[in-house]
């Protein structure tokens, strides 16, 4: 699994110049609106959580993000668009890769024109082109191979078509380590001259990080899953249809009955975990399925307990109805999710926002195993407060929170990176941070702006 670090943007949308957005296990996007949160989140989730071939383009438009045709998603007047990732390769290395995405004629969505991948003694690029006629039966990767060098740095350009790029991509490493096996003998002499020795070490660098492991060359090692800014209605009575797990949550009340009938030990720890959160944030004190027989297939209610009896959960607050699509989801997904969240406190009163942080914290480790990421698009305060507490508390290090600003300058959109010390303070704070919410205060106190 690679570590993300940074996650760039480029002529998309309001982003005109290059972005670059830090990501850390527990990060907050935060801005006005409509100033590129939701289309951050977009990016990400194509690039990883989507549809991913180069045959048939990126998927921009999978639930809940519904980004449009290419034109909807390209800066206008650009032809084309730029995203990456700079992950973490060791404990003092990293890699940048960046995706320059184009239209085409046929086919709304974008198609990955080239994949830069930027080491820090050289590049490796790969550049998308149709197969030519004559090479249709056979084309190996060495054929296409340019060398280049810029500022003493190597620069090594292979072409390839889209089935070959969909191999790199998502195919495995051993396919581009065959391919620079098969490229050293005939590129570099046994024994190369001087000037040609920094060529062979890098490439026998790449070669030793992707021989050596079974990730993927682009892939970053991460299940993503993303919720939607609103979640499904709740309903009275539940007819068990097909569990489909989906950002809305409307799998969740299916999820639950079935595990309650089907595996005790299953249904005690994900209770256990609900009530201790609904405990915490002032919520609910107990969950209940009801069920209107004893079949698997008969409706059934799901019941909460806030302070009287149990209740309907139609007849509650729709906080809990909100949250809970939302806890069952992060409760029940794999080690090491990416997810990508839409205001995750839409309908939580205060404490229940400082709640949710506070349980994101906690699972972004699971003891000596890392845990969750979390990229969390929100207009909540109560959320970041509570997170400089944790970090005050030592609860979560510094170093792993990041609040991301997006701040709209004319007709652009520029990001500041907000970083924290070890008593909570926020770092490098820019002086549009906050004005609403400063200017308001002074307002309220008779000062005159």
């Amino acid at each position: 699994m690679r570590v993300i670090r940074k996650f760039m943007l480029e002529k998309v949308r309001c982003f005109r110049e290059e972005q670059a957005l830090d990501i850390r296990p527990l990060t907050f996007l935060i801005g006005e609106n409509s100033t590129g949160k939701s289309t951050a989140l977009g990016c990400i989730h194509a690039l990883i959580g989507g549809r991913r071939s180069f045959r048939d383009g990126l998927d921009f438009n999978s639930e809940p993000h519904r980004m449009g045709a290419f034109s909807d998603i390209v800066r206008r007047g650009s032809q084309s668009l730029r995203l990456g990732f700079q992950v973490a390769l060791s404990h003092s290395e990293t890699m940048d890769i960046h995706y320059t995405l184009a239209g085409r004629e046929r086919g709304s969505e974008p198609v990955v024109q080239e994949i830069r991948c930027t080491y820090k003694d050289g590049d490796v690029v790969f550049v998308l082109q149709d197969q030519p006629a004559e090479r249709k039966k056979s084309m190996d990767l060495v054929s296409t191979l340019r060398i280049t060098h810029k500022s003493k740095r190597p620069t090594f350009t292979f072409e390839a078509d889209a089935r070959q790029m969909d191999e790199l991509t998502w195919g495995g490493l051993r396919y581009l380590d065959y391919e620079l096996s098969l490229m050293m003998p005939k590129v570099f002499p046994k024994k190369p001259k001087a000037k040609l020795a920094k060529y062979v070490n890098f490439i026998e660098e790449i070669r030793s990080r992707t021989g050596s492991s079974r990730a993927r060359l682009f892939h970053l090692g991460r299940a993503a899953y993303s919720f939607a800014p609103i979640r499904s209605r709740p309903e009275r009575t539940y007819n068990p249809v097909k569990e489909v797990e989906d950002p809305e949550g409307s799998d969740m009340p299916v999820f639950l009955a079935n595990i309650s009938i089907e595996s005790g030990d299953h249904w005690t720890r994900m209770k256990e975990q609900l009530i201790q959160f609904g405990r915490a944030s002032g919520l609910f004190t107990d969950l209940h399925v009801r069920r209107h027989g004893k079949s698997i297939s008969d409706p059934f209610q799901l019941q909460v307990k806030v302070r009287g009896p149990k209740a309907n959960m139609l007849d509650t607050g729709y906080g809990v109805s909100q949250i809970l699509p939302v806890l069952v989801s992060l409760f029940r997904a794999p080690r090491n999710t990416l997810f990508l969240m839409q205001q995750p406190e839409v309908h939580l009163h205060p404490k229940g926002q400082a709640e949710l942080t506070s349980l994101l914290v906690g699972l972004t480790k699971r003891g000596d195993v890392a845990g969750h990421h979390f990229v969390v698009e929100t207009h909540s305060d109560y959320m970041i407060r509570r997170a400089r507490i944790e970090i005050m508390q030592g609860n979560i290090a510094p170093e792993n929170v990041s609040l991301v600003y997006m701040e709209p300058v004319q007709n652009r959109v520029v990001v500041h990176n907000i970083g924290f010390d070890k008593e909570g303070n926020m770092l490098n704070v820019p002086k549009g941070y906050g004005k609403f919410f400063l200017a308001e205060s002074d307002h309220l106190l008779g000062f005159k702006g």
